[in-house]
Order: C-alpha cells, then sequence, then structure tokens
C-alpha cells in the first residue's frame, strides 16, 4: 500500500523488509531539477538526501530517453550519472535509485532473498518494449534472483480514468500483445483509454511474479491531485520522483 508520509508516499510491502521506496509529487518540489548539470542540481540533490537524512549515500540517475536500457550498479562502480538509461538494480546500500515522472509508471523491485533492489521508468514506450521484464532478467543474470522472490510496485503514474489514446497507439499493442490488450483499453464515449499499470502488471505475472507479490498505488498523477502531469500541465510540467533505497 502507497502510504502518504510528509511530503511523500512510502510503500508498507517495502518498508517490512528495510527497504524505502518512496513518490514524491508536487509538495516536494520540481525533481527534474535534480538531473541538471552544474552546482546548483548538486545542491538540490544534497539538500534532499539530508532531509531524508541519507546524506552519506550517492543518488544514482540518469537524463531517460524512454528506453530499455537498465544498468547494475556494481560493488567497484563510481558513476553515479547515465545518459540514456531507464532502470537501475544493485545490491549496494551506500547508493539511492532515483528516476523520474510526470505521467509514467515507476515501478519498483526488491529481491527479499539476494537483497537486490531496482526500479525503472515505464513509460508507454517503455513498457511496450519490455523494460520492467529486461530489468528481472538482468537481476537473474547477475544476482540469481528468483521470481518468486521478488517483490514489486507499480506506480503512481496516470490512470485508465484519464489516459486517453488514440486507436494508432491501440492497434499497435493489438498487434503485439493481442490477449494481453484485451485487458488493457477500455471505450468509453467512443474514446480508448489505457492502463498502463494493468499492462505492466499481467506482463509481470506472465513473466512469473507472484500476484500476491505485486503492489499497486490506485492513484493517478493526472487526477487524484499532488502530482505533476504532463498531459494536464502541458510541456512546462515538473516532474516527479521515484527512490528506492536500503534503510
Amino acid at each position: 500500500m502507497f502510504v502518504k508520509k510528509n511530503y511523500y508516499y512510502e510503500i508498507e510491502e517495502f518498508e517490512r523488509y528495510g527497504i524505502a521506496a518512496l513518490f514524491t509529487g508536487e509538495e516536494l518540489g520540481n525533481i527534474s531539477e535534480f538531473v541538471l548539470d552544474g552546482e546548483a542540481a548538486k545542491k538540490n540533490r544534497q539538500e534532499f538526501l539530508k532531509k531524508l537524512g541519507i546524506s552519506d549515500r550517492h543518488l544514482v540517475h540518469s537524463r531517460q530517453t524512454h528506453s530499455t536500457n537498465v544498468v547494475d550498479i556494481s560493488n567497484n562502480e563510481n558513476n553515479y550519472f547515465y545518459e540514456g538509461v531507464d532502470g537501475f538494480i544493485s545490491s549496494r546500500r551506500d547508493i539511492v535509485i532515483f528516476t523520474q515522472y510526470a505521467d509514467c509508471l515507476p515501478v519498483y523491485y526488491y529481491d527479499t532473498k539476494k537483497n537486490v533492489i531496482g526500479g525503472c521508468h515505464a513509460g508507454w514506450r517503455g513498457s511496450f518494449d519490455g523494460i520492467q521484464i529486461k530489468l528481472l532478467e538482468l537481476m537473474g543474470k547477475n544476482y540469481g534472483s528468483l521470481k518468486e522472490d521478488i517483490i514489486v510496485a507499480l506506480g503512481i503514474g496516470i490512470g485508465a480514468c484519464c489516459y486517453e489514446v488514440q486507436e494508432e497507439f491501440y492497434m499497435e499493442y493489438q498487434n503485439r500483445y493481442p490477449i494481453i490488450s484485451k485487458e488493457v483499453f477500455e471505450i468509453r464515449d467512443g474514446k480508448i483509454y489505457y492502463d498502463n499499470e494493468k499492462f505492466n502488471y499481467l506482463l509481470l505475472l506472465e513473466a512469473g511474479i507472484k500476484s500476491e507479490n505485486i503492489t499497486r498505488s490506485g492513484l493517478c498523477t493526472y487526477c487524484s491531485g499532488g502530482f505533476y502531469s504532463y498531459r494536464r500541465q502541458g510541456k512546462d510540467a515538473g516532474r516527479n520522483g521515484a527512490f528506492i533505497y536500503f534503510k
């Protein structure tokens, strides 16, 4: 369950394992200022980490491009900023995985046996191309993670209530995912709406994640209030932040 705490939401199912999985909205401010070049962005990052009481951590982040690129922050890795990366995994306790959003879906992962965390940015393009599965596969390859040991949380992104799409969009999904597409599109008043959270949920189930190990937010960045939304605010919309790290 996503629980509101001060200026962010925290996911209870992760907290029970000593993992902080957070999502921030407008109350904290525009997170995109964290990834700009220069001293101002560096200061913003340091102040945020200090506010969380983890100023000794390294914030791992990227200039996201809706790719399916996932990086493992290994024990000997000293680079904390990447170009064109939309997902990270790590077993390190000195880092914070950070991704940013303005309607796209954050996906959080934790292997309860191997102690590996992960997070990825899953907009419609990344979801369609399978970034959520590629991250799982990298956890398995690099750490021996088993699907039955992994818990996942989906959200907060734009909901099916507000995610109107065009027929071309629908047909692209229908052609690649003919069975799943029947479950994730809805026609209301002659308009087509897409459920990106449910799409990711069904793909993860198909990949072997247990349904009881998947948490869904039930919130929408467009209409729930308190979140930045590209669809609602346009090109000048700020960015919400997803963070995951060992407490």
